[in-house]
C-alpha cells in the first residue's frame, strides 16, 4: 500500500511488462496488454477517474491512455497443462503517461472477469 513509484519496463514478450517498484525492490507485477491478447476488450474509462490521473479532454496529438492488466502467473511446480496464467478484465490499470500517474479501476462490466485464460505458450 505504501509503494507509490513504479518503472514500468518491457518484459522481453510482446505484449508484457514488469512494473517494478522503485522503492520496493521486491515488489514487481507482470502487466498484459490486453488489446494485445483479447482484441475485443473495451474498457469504458469514466471522466471522474479521468480527472484523478490529471488528464483533461482528449485533444489531436495527445498521447493515449495506457490500460494494462494484471496477470497472475500459476504456482511453481504445476504440473504442464494444469493451472494457467491469467489475467483480470475487470480492474485493469490506467496509466496517464503526461502526467505520468497510474491507477486501478474496477469495471462494473461483467463482460471481463477477474481470471481470464492467458495463453502464454
Amino acid at each position: 500500500e505504501g509503494a507509490r513509484t513504479f518503472a514500468l519496463v518491457p518484459a522481453g514478450r510482446e505484449g508484457l511488462f514488469w512494473m517494478q517498484s522503485t522503492e520496493d525492490r521486491g515488489l514487481v507485477f507482470l502487466l498484459a496488454d490486453p488489446f494485445h491478447w483479447f482484441p475485443r476488450y473495451e474498457v469504458d474509462v469514466p471522466d471522474h477517474e479521468l480527472a484523478v490521473l490529471g488528464r483533461g479532454p482528449q485533444t489531436p496529438g495527445s498521447a493515449p491512455l495506457g490500460v494494462l492488466t494484471i496477470v497472475t502467473l500459476p504456482a511453481a511446480g504445476t504440473a504442464p497443462g494444469g493451472d494457467a496464467a491469467t489475467v483480470n478484465l475487470r480492474a485493469p490499470v490506467l496509466l496517464e503517461p503526461e502526467t505520468r500517474r497510474g491507477r486501478q479501476l474496477v469495471l462494473r462490466d461483467e463482460r471481463w472477469d477477474v481470471r481470464e485464460r492467458l495463453a502464454l505458450d
